[in-house]
Protein backbone atom coordinates (compact mmCIF):
# COMPACT_ATOMS: atom_id res chain seq x y z
CA UNK A 1 0.00 0.00 0.00
CA UNK A 2 1.45 3.37 -1.47
CA UNK A 3 2.42 6.05 1.07
CA UNK A 4 -0.36 8.42 -0.20
CA UNK A 5 -3.14 5.62 0.13
CA UNK A 6 -2.52 5.08 3.69
CA UNK A 7 -2.32 8.82 4.45
CA UNK A 8 -6.09 9.01 2.83
CA UNK A 9 -6.96 6.37 4.76
CA UNK A 10 -5.82 7.79 8.17
CA UNK A 11 -7.06 11.27 6.49
CA UNK A 12 -10.39 9.70 6.10
CA UNK A 13 -10.82 8.21 9.83
CA UNK A 14 -9.38 11.11 11.25
CA UNK A 15 -12.78 13.08 9.61
CA UNK A 16 -14.92 10.21 11.37
CA UNK A 17 -13.95 10.79 14.24
CA UNK A 18 -13.83 14.24 14.19
CA UNK A 19 -17.68 13.55 12.99
CA UNK A 20 -18.59 11.62 15.91
CA UNK A 21 -16.69 13.45 18.67
CA UNK A 22 -18.80 16.69 17.56
CA UNK A 23 -21.81 14.79 17.15
CA UNK A 24 -21.11 13.82 20.69
CA UNK A 25 -19.89 16.75 22.35
CA UNK A 26 -22.72 19.19 20.80
CA UNK A 27 -25.17 16.11 21.22
CA UNK A 28 -28.77 18.03 19.80
CA UNK A 29 -31.11 15.79 21.39
CA UNK A 30 -29.35 14.73 24.42
CA UNK A 31 -28.67 11.10 23.21
CA UNK A 32 -25.09 10.87 25.04
CA UNK A 33 -26.08 13.09 27.68
CA UNK A 34 -25.81 16.60 26.75
CA UNK A 35 -22.06 16.66 27.87
CA UNK A 36 -20.69 19.70 26.99
CA UNK A 37 -24.04 21.87 26.90
CA UNK A 38 -26.58 20.16 29.19
CA UNK A 39 -28.93 22.09 27.95
CA UNK A 40 -31.93 19.73 28.05
CA UNK A 41 -34.30 22.71 26.91
CA UNK A 42 -33.31 22.53 23.91
CA UNK A 43 -32.49 18.56 23.31
CA UNK A 44 -36.19 18.50 24.79
CA UNK A 45 -37.92 20.82 21.46
CA UNK A 46 -35.30 18.84 19.00
CA UNK A 47 -36.34 14.97 20.88
CA UNK A 48 -39.00 15.32 23.65
CA UNK A 49 -39.90 11.51 23.60
CA UNK A 50 -36.31 10.52 23.65
CA UNK A 51 -34.68 13.51 25.28
CA UNK A 52 -37.49 13.20 28.80
CA UNK A 53 -36.51 9.56 29.25
CA UNK A 54 -33.06 9.99 29.06
CA UNK A 55 -33.01 13.38 31.26
CA UNK A 56 -35.09 10.88 34.07
CA UNK A 57 -32.80 8.31 33.70
CA UNK A 58 -30.13 10.61 35.26
CA UNK A 59 -32.47 11.83 37.85
CA UNK A 60 -33.17 9.24 41.02
CA UNK A 61 -35.02 12.10 42.58
CA UNK A 62 -38.32 11.89 40.94
CA UNK A 63 -41.12 9.25 41.95
CA UNK A 64 -44.45 9.75 40.64
CA UNK A 65 -45.09 10.27 36.59
CA UNK A 66 -47.43 12.02 33.95
CA UNK A 67 -47.87 10.08 30.61
CA UNK A 68 -49.62 11.43 27.89
CA UNK A 69 -50.08 14.37 25.44
CA UNK A 70 -51.45 17.41 27.88
CA UNK A 71 -47.97 19.10 29.43
CA UNK A 72 -49.79 21.81 31.45
CA UNK A 73 -50.08 19.97 35.41
CA UNK A 74 -48.21 22.44 37.84
CA UNK A 75 -45.78 19.43 38.73
CA UNK A 76 -44.42 21.33 42.15
CA UNK A 77 -48.02 21.62 43.34
CA UNK A 78 -49.18 18.06 42.26
CA UNK A 79 -46.10 16.79 43.79
CA UNK A 80 -47.58 18.63 46.70
CA UNK A 81 -50.83 17.47 47.45
CA UNK A 82 -49.70 14.33 47.04
CA UNK A 83 -46.45 14.30 49.11
CA UNK A 84 -44.57 12.98 45.83
CA UNK A 85 -42.15 14.20 43.29
CA UNK A 86 -43.66 14.63 39.81
CA UNK A 87 -42.28 14.79 36.29
CA UNK A 88 -44.25 15.23 33.09
CA UNK A 89 -43.04 12.61 30.75
CA UNK A 90 -45.74 13.77 28.44
CA UNK A 91 -45.24 13.41 25.06
CA UNK A 92 -47.28 12.90 21.26
CA UNK A 93 -46.84 9.06 21.06
CA UNK A 94 -48.52 5.79 20.07
CA UNK A 95 -50.33 3.81 22.55
CA UNK A 96 -47.73 1.00 22.35
CA UNK A 97 -45.14 3.53 23.19
CA UNK A 98 -47.41 5.72 26.23
CA UNK A 99 -47.05 1.82 27.58
CA UNK A 100 -43.53 0.53 26.97
CA UNK A 101 -42.71 3.87 28.60
CA UNK A 102 -44.59 3.34 31.61
CA UNK A 103 -43.01 -0.18 31.73
CA UNK A 104 -39.91 1.46 31.85
CA UNK A 105 -40.09 3.65 34.40
CA UNK A 106 -42.55 1.21 36.34
CA UNK A 107 -39.44 -1.15 36.28
CA UNK A 108 -36.90 1.60 36.48
CA UNK A 109 -37.70 2.66 39.93
CA UNK A 110 -40.67 2.70 43.09
CA UNK A 111 -43.46 5.22 41.26
CA UNK A 112 -46.06 6.45 43.84
CA UNK A 113 -48.24 7.64 41.08
CA UNK A 114 -48.78 7.86 36.99
CA UNK A 115 -51.32 10.01 35.75
CA UNK A 116 -52.16 8.91 32.35
CA UNK A 117 -53.09 12.59 30.42
CA UNK A 118 -55.09 11.11 27.53
CA UNK A 119 -56.92 12.76 24.51
CA UNK A 120 -59.57 11.38 21.80
CA UNK A 121 -56.57 11.98 19.70
CA UNK A 122 -54.49 9.63 21.17
CA UNK A 123 -56.99 7.19 19.15
CA UNK A 124 -56.30 8.22 16.04
CA UNK A 125 -53.67 8.00 13.67
CA UNK A 126 -50.76 10.12 14.72
CA UNK A 127 -46.54 11.11 14.03
CA UNK A 128 -44.76 10.47 17.39
CA UNK A 129 -42.52 13.57 18.57
CA UNK A 130 -38.92 12.05 18.13
CA UNK A 131 -37.84 8.68 18.89
CA UNK A 132 -38.25 6.49 21.51
CA UNK A 133 -35.27 6.35 23.70
CA UNK A 134 -33.32 2.30 23.96
CA UNK A 135 -34.66 2.27 27.31
CA UNK A 136 -38.13 2.07 25.83
CA UNK A 137 -37.80 0.48 22.43
CA UNK A 138 -36.39 -3.20 21.15
CA UNK A 139 -33.69 -1.18 18.99
CA UNK A 140 -30.27 -2.30 19.48
CA UNK A 141 -27.66 -0.43 21.24
CA UNK A 142 -25.43 0.32 17.36
CA UNK A 143 -28.63 1.10 15.58
CA UNK A 144 -29.61 3.83 18.22
CA UNK A 145 -26.46 5.98 18.50
CA UNK A 146 -25.16 4.92 14.80
CA UNK A 147 -27.81 7.37 14.22
CA UNK A 148 -27.39 9.82 16.37
CA UNK A 149 -23.67 9.74 15.06
CA UNK A 150 -24.58 9.98 11.69
CA UNK A 151 -27.27 12.81 12.23
CA UNK A 152 -25.27 14.47 15.33
CA UNK A 153 -23.17 17.44 13.31
CA UNK A 154 -25.90 18.84 11.13
CA UNK A 155 -27.94 19.38 14.05
CA UNK A 156 -25.17 19.89 16.58
CA UNK A 157 -24.19 22.80 14.18
CA UNK A 158 -27.47 24.26 14.71
CA UNK A 159 -28.01 23.80 18.34
CA UNK A 160 -24.38 25.75 18.31
CA UNK A 161 -25.72 28.61 16.57
CA UNK A 162 -28.80 28.86 18.51
CA UNK A 163 -26.42 28.96 21.55
CA UNK A 164 -24.47 31.61 20.71
CA UNK A 165 -27.31 33.81 19.26
CA UNK A 166 -29.28 33.76 22.55
CA UNK A 167 -28.43 35.19 25.65
CA UNK A 168 -31.57 32.88 27.67
CA UNK A 169 -31.57 29.05 28.09
CA UNK A 170 -35.49 28.67 27.51
CA UNK A 171 -35.63 31.51 24.09
CA UNK A 172 -39.59 31.48 22.62
CA UNK A 173 -38.73 28.51 20.62
CA UNK A 174 -37.63 25.89 23.21
CA UNK A 175 -40.96 24.40 24.46
CA UNK A 176 -40.20 22.41 27.81
CA UNK A 177 -38.72 23.26 30.85
CA UNK A 178 -36.32 20.14 31.89
CA UNK A 179 -36.49 20.32 35.58
CA UNK A 180 -40.48 19.63 35.60
CA UNK A 181 -40.61 17.96 31.69
CA UNK A 182 -43.76 20.85 31.90
CA UNK A 183 -44.29 22.74 28.48
CA UNK A 184 -43.00 25.98 28.54
CA UNK A 185 -46.13 28.60 29.03
CA UNK A 186 -44.08 31.59 30.58
CA UNK A 187 -44.99 33.85 27.89
CA UNK A 188 -48.39 33.02 26.41
CA UNK A 189 -49.36 32.77 30.34
CA UNK A 190 -47.89 36.11 30.81
CA UNK A 191 -49.80 37.13 27.85
CA UNK A 192 -53.14 39.63 28.72
CA UNK A 193 -56.09 37.74 27.51
CA UNK A 194 -58.63 40.49 26.06
CA UNK A 195 -62.33 40.08 25.21
CA UNK A 196 -63.50 36.62 23.46
CA UNK A 197 -64.29 38.46 19.63
CA UNK A 198 -59.88 40.27 19.83
CA UNK A 199 -59.00 36.84 21.33
CA UNK A 200 -59.98 35.42 18.65
CA UNK A 201 -59.20 37.42 16.27
CA UNK A 202 -55.51 36.73 16.85
CA UNK A 203 -53.44 35.29 14.36
CA UNK A 204 -52.27 32.33 16.61
CA UNK A 205 -56.11 31.66 17.54
CA UNK A 206 -57.60 30.92 14.37
CA UNK A 207 -57.47 27.28 14.85
CA UNK A 208 -60.54 28.20 17.13
CA UNK A 209 -62.70 29.02 13.94
CA UNK A 210 -61.76 27.44 11.14
CA UNK A 211 -63.32 24.44 9.92
CA UNK A 212 -62.55 20.98 11.36
CA UNK A 213 -61.39 18.53 9.16
CA UNK A 214 -63.38 14.92 10.29
CA UNK A 215 -60.85 12.62 12.13
CA UNK A 216 -61.65 9.25 12.54
CA UNK A 217 -60.68 6.95 15.98
CA UNK A 218 -59.19 4.19 14.35
CA UNK A 219 -57.10 3.15 17.22
CA UNK A 220 -59.55 2.75 20.13
CA UNK A 221 -58.59 -0.73 20.25
CA UNK A 222 -54.93 -0.07 20.67
CA UNK A 223 -55.30 2.56 22.97
CA UNK A 224 -57.26 0.37 25.19
CA UNK A 225 -55.38 -2.14 25.36
CA UNK A 226 -51.87 -0.09 25.89
CA UNK A 227 -54.21 1.70 29.18
CA UNK A 228 -55.55 -2.15 30.41
CA UNK A 229 -51.99 -2.96 30.41
CA UNK A 230 -50.48 0.07 32.26
CA UNK A 231 -53.60 -0.76 34.41
CA UNK A 232 -51.48 -4.27 35.13
CA UNK A 233 -48.37 -2.85 35.56
CA UNK A 234 -49.31 -0.23 38.41
CA UNK A 235 -50.95 -2.73 40.12
CA UNK A 236 -48.01 -5.22 40.04
CA UNK A 237 -45.90 -2.81 41.46
CA UNK A 238 -48.13 -0.91 44.03
CA UNK A 239 -48.55 2.39 41.99
CA UNK A 240 -51.58 4.55 42.11
CA UNK A 241 -53.09 5.44 38.57
CA UNK A 242 -54.96 8.21 37.69
CA UNK A 243 -56.52 8.54 34.64
CA UNK A 244 -57.51 11.00 33.36
CA UNK A 245 -59.51 12.30 29.98
CA UNK A 246 -58.35 16.19 29.50
CA UNK A 247 -60.18 19.24 28.68
CA UNK A 248 -60.26 20.13 25.10
CA UNK A 249 -61.76 23.46 23.25
CA UNK A 250 -65.45 22.02 21.34
CA UNK A 251 -63.27 23.26 17.66
CA UNK A 252 -61.07 20.23 18.57
CA UNK A 253 -64.10 18.14 19.80
CA UNK A 254 -65.87 18.70 16.29
CA UNK A 255 -63.08 16.85 14.62
CA UNK A 256 -64.58 12.98 15.86
CA UNK A 257 -68.22 12.19 15.61
CA UNK A 258 -70.28 11.60 18.58
CA UNK A 259 -70.02 7.44 18.33
CA UNK A 260 -66.32 7.30 18.13
CA UNK A 261 -66.02 10.20 21.70
CA UNK A 262 -68.56 7.77 22.94
CA UNK A 263 -66.52 4.45 21.70
CA UNK A 264 -63.49 5.34 23.58
CA UNK A 265 -65.16 6.97 27.01
CA UNK A 266 -66.34 3.13 27.01
CA UNK A 267 -63.02 1.31 26.03
CA UNK A 268 -61.25 3.03 28.37
CA UNK A 269 -63.96 2.79 31.60
CA UNK A 270 -63.53 -1.30 30.58
CA UNK A 271 -59.64 -1.29 32.00
CA UNK A 272 -59.44 1.30 34.57
CA UNK A 273 -61.59 4.21 36.16
CA UNK A 274 -61.38 7.07 34.89
CA UNK A 275 -61.85 11.61 34.78
CA UNK A 276 -63.56 12.71 32.00
CA UNK A 277 -63.25 16.33 31.56
CA UNK A 278 -63.51 16.36 27.89
CA UNK A 279 -66.46 18.34 27.37
CA UNK A 280 -66.87 20.19 30.77
CA UNK A 281 -67.63 23.58 30.43
CA UNK A 282 -64.65 24.99 29.51
CA UNK A 283 -64.56 23.33 26.09
CA UNK A 284 -67.31 26.19 25.24
CA UNK A 285 -64.47 29.32 25.92
CA UNK A 286 -61.45 29.57 23.96
CA UNK A 287 -59.66 32.00 26.23
CA UNK A 288 -59.53 28.69 28.80
CA UNK A 289 -56.82 27.10 25.93
CA UNK A 290 -53.53 27.63 24.71
CA UNK A 291 -55.07 26.20 21.14
CA UNK A 292 -57.89 23.80 20.96
CA UNK A 293 -56.03 20.61 22.18
CA UNK A 294 -54.67 21.95 24.69
CA UNK A 295 -55.88 23.83 28.03
CA UNK A 296 -54.08 26.69 30.35
CA UNK A 297 -52.32 25.67 33.36
CA UNK A 298 -55.05 27.56 35.53
CA UNK A 299 -57.45 24.98 34.08
CA UNK A 300 -55.17 21.61 34.68
CA UNK A 301 -55.25 23.43 38.53
CA UNK A 302 -59.03 23.19 38.16
CA UNK A 303 -58.70 19.25 36.27
CA UNK A 304 -56.84 18.56 40.14
CA UNK A 305 -58.81 20.14 42.58
CA UNK A 306 -61.89 18.43 41.16
CA UNK A 307 -60.13 15.02 41.35
CA UNK A 308 -58.09 15.18 44.38
CA UNK A 309 -60.48 17.38 46.79
CA UNK A 310 -63.70 17.08 45.12
CA UNK A 311 -63.67 21.18 44.62
CA UNK A 312 -65.42 22.28 41.08
CA UNK A 313 -66.23 26.51 40.62
CA UNK A 314 -68.19 25.22 37.91
CA UNK A 315 -71.15 23.36 40.07
CA UNK A 316 -70.35 19.86 38.69
CA UNK A 317 -70.12 21.35 35.00
CA UNK A 318 -66.06 21.07 35.04
CA UNK A 319 -66.00 16.80 34.61
CA UNK A 320 -66.74 13.71 35.62
CA UNK A 321 -65.82 10.40 37.00
CA UNK A 322 -66.52 7.56 35.37
CA UNK A 323 -66.10 4.14 37.31
CA UNK A 324 -64.47 1.06 35.91
CA UNK A 325 -66.59 -1.07 34.31
CA UNK A 326 -69.12 1.08 32.43
CA UNK A 327 -71.22 1.30 30.75
CA UNK A 328 -70.60 5.28 29.70
CA UNK A 329 -74.48 5.80 28.06
CA UNK A 330 -73.81 9.40 27.09
CA UNK A 331 -71.18 12.08 26.49
CA UNK A 332 -70.49 14.87 28.97
CA UNK A 333 -73.13 18.00 28.50
CA UNK A 334 -73.36 19.99 31.17
CA UNK A 335 -76.22 22.33 31.48
CA UNK A 336 -73.74 25.76 32.44
CA UNK A 337 -74.03 29.29 31.29
CA UNK A 338 -70.17 31.16 31.15
CA UNK A 339 -70.44 34.40 31.89
CA UNK A 340 -68.67 37.45 31.55
CA UNK A 341 -67.66 40.74 33.62
CA UNK A 342 -65.93 43.19 33.12
CA UNK A 343 -63.39 43.14 36.58
CA UNK A 344 -60.65 45.93 37.30
CA UNK A 345 -58.19 43.58 39.81
CA UNK A 346 -55.88 46.41 41.62
CA UNK A 347 -53.01 44.37 42.78
CA UNK A 348 -51.33 45.30 45.60
CA UNK A 349 -48.12 44.21 47.62
CA UNK A 350 -46.01 45.83 50.41
CA UNK A 351 -47.47 49.25 51.63
CA UNK A 352 -45.20 51.56 53.92
CA UNK A 353 -45.67 54.88 56.30
CA UNK A 354 -42.92 56.65 54.38
CA UNK A 355 -41.60 56.65 51.07
CA UNK A 356 -42.02 53.51 48.69
CA UNK A 357 -38.77 52.01 47.82
CA UNK A 358 -40.10 50.37 44.92
CA UNK A 359 -42.78 49.99 42.11
CA UNK A 360 -43.89 47.31 44.65
CA UNK A 361 -44.35 49.23 47.39
CA UNK A 362 -46.96 51.83 48.18
CA UNK A 363 -47.84 54.10 50.99
CA UNK A 364 -50.49 53.88 53.19
CA UNK A 365 -52.21 57.26 52.40
CA UNK A 366 -51.83 56.79 48.55
CA UNK A 367 -53.58 53.70 49.23
CA UNK A 368 -56.50 54.99 51.37
CA UNK A 369 -56.71 57.81 48.54
CA UNK A 370 -56.73 55.36 45.27
CA UNK A 371 -59.65 53.63 47.15
CA UNK A 372 -61.30 56.41 48.20
CA UNK A 373 -61.19 57.67 44.82
CA UNK A 374 -62.67 54.75 43.21
CA UNK A 375 -65.34 54.63 45.42
CA UNK A 376 -66.27 57.97 44.95
CA UNK A 377 -66.45 57.19 40.85
CA UNK A 378 -69.32 54.51 42.11
CA UNK A 379 -66.61 51.06 42.03
CA UNK A 380 -67.50 48.79 44.35
CA UNK A 381 -65.02 45.89 46.33
CA UNK A 382 -65.94 42.38 45.67
CA UNK A 383 -64.36 39.47 47.14
CA UNK A 384 -63.71 35.91 45.42
CA UNK A 385 -66.91 34.56 47.11
CA UNK A 386 -68.86 36.88 44.72
CA UNK A 387 -67.17 36.38 42.14
CA UNK A 388 -67.74 32.77 42.31
CA UNK A 389 -71.45 32.55 43.10
CA UNK A 390 -71.51 35.13 39.77
CA UNK A 391 -69.95 32.32 37.61
CA UNK A 392 -71.62 29.67 39.04
CA UNK A 393 -75.46 30.55 40.19
CA UNK A 394 -75.49 33.69 38.65
CA UNK A 395 -75.84 35.66 41.59
CA UNK A 396 -76.21 39.86 40.95
CA UNK A 397 -72.62 41.91 40.99
CA UNK A 398 -72.29 45.79 42.04
CA UNK A 399 -72.89 47.65 38.53
CA UNK A 400 -68.98 48.84 38.96
CA UNK A 401 -67.02 45.76 40.75
CA UNK A 402 -63.85 46.05 41.26
CA UNK A 403 -61.23 43.22 43.33
CA UNK A 404 -58.44 44.27 45.29
CA UNK A 405 -55.88 41.75 46.54
CA UNK A 406 -52.84 42.28 48.40
CA UNK A 407 -50.23 39.63 47.59
CA UNK A 408 -47.46 37.91 48.76
CA UNK A 409 -48.11 38.01 52.78
CA UNK A 410 -46.38 41.18 54.02
CA UNK A 411 -47.19 42.09 57.31
CA UNK A 412 -48.16 45.53 56.05
CA UNK A 413 -51.50 43.76 55.05
CA UNK A 414 -52.17 43.66 58.22
CA UNK A 415 -50.64 46.50 60.30
CA UNK A 416 -51.48 49.13 57.22
CA UNK A 417 -53.85 47.73 54.61
CA UNK A 418 -56.77 46.40 57.24
CA UNK A 419 -57.45 49.61 59.06
CA UNK A 420 -57.47 51.52 55.55
CA UNK A 421 -59.64 48.69 54.27
CA UNK A 422 -61.70 49.00 57.21
CA UNK A 423 -62.31 52.78 57.71
CA UNK A 424 -63.61 52.35 53.71
CA UNK A 425 -65.92 49.17 54.06
CA UNK A 426 -63.42 47.65 51.52
CA UNK A 427 -63.20 43.20 51.05
CA UNK A 428 -60.00 42.33 49.92
CA UNK A 429 -57.99 39.49 48.84
CA UNK A 430 -54.86 38.56 50.84
CA UNK A 431 -52.27 36.29 49.50
CA UNK A 432 -50.05 34.01 52.24
CA UNK A 433 -46.38 33.59 50.51
CA UNK A 434 -44.19 30.80 51.18
CA UNK A 435 -41.34 33.05 50.86
CA UNK A 436 -42.63 36.21 53.42
CA UNK A 437 -41.55 33.44 56.07
CA UNK A 438 -41.73 36.00 59.11
CA UNK A 439 -45.03 37.79 57.63
CA UNK A 440 -46.48 34.38 57.60
CA UNK A 441 -45.85 33.50 61.19
CA UNK A 442 -47.31 36.83 61.94
CA UNK A 443 -50.28 36.93 59.06
CA UNK A 444 -51.22 33.19 60.77
CA UNK A 445 -51.29 34.08 64.61
CA UNK A 446 -52.30 37.44 64.32
CA UNK A 447 -54.59 38.04 61.48
CA UNK A 448 -55.95 34.28 61.13
CA UNK A 449 -56.42 33.46 64.42
CA UNK A 450 -56.84 36.51 67.05
CA UNK A 451 -58.69 39.07 64.52
CA UNK A 452 -61.88 38.06 63.65
CA UNK A 453 -62.19 41.63 61.49
CA UNK A 454 -59.45 40.99 59.21
CA UNK A 455 -61.39 37.74 58.39
CA UNK A 456 -64.50 39.13 57.82
CA UNK A 457 -62.42 41.97 55.46
CA UNK A 458 -60.55 39.65 53.78
CA UNK A 459 -62.85 36.89 53.93
CA UNK A 460 -60.75 34.78 50.64
CA UNK A 461 -57.92 32.89 52.53
CA UNK A 462 -55.06 32.31 50.07
CA UNK A 463 -53.49 29.17 49.42
CA UNK A 464 -50.14 29.60 49.04
CA UNK A 465 -48.70 28.49 51.83
CA UNK A 466 -46.78 24.90 52.55
CA UNK A 467 -48.55 23.74 54.78
CA UNK A 468 -51.85 24.23 52.50
CA UNK A 469 -52.31 22.85 48.86
CA UNK A 470 -52.90 25.15 46.11
CA UNK A 471 -55.89 23.18 44.88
Amino acid sequence: MSKSVRLLILFALALVLLWGLFAVLTDPAGVFGDPLMDWWAYDMTVDPQGAKVRYVAKHPEYDSFILGSGGSYDTAALGGALDASFYDLGFEAAPETLCDTARWILEDRAVKYLLLDLRFSDAAPKAQQGRPDRRVSDESAFAFYGRALLHGPKDGLLKLKRAFTHSVLVPYWCQYVPETGSIYGGRRDARPIPPLEIYLAREENAAFTQDAEPVSLTEIDALARAVGEIRALCDRHGTTLITVVGPVHESELAKYSEEDRLAVLNALAEQTELWDFSSGAVSREARYFYDPAHCRKAVSDLVLARILQGEDPFGGALGRYLPQGGPVTALFAPDYVIRDVALPILEYHHLTTGVPENDMTVSQTAFRDQLAGLLALGYTPVDIWQLRDFATKGAPLPEKPILVTLDDGYESNYELALPVLEALGCKSRPALSPWQTTAITSMRSRVWTRIPSARAFCPARASRTRTTPRF
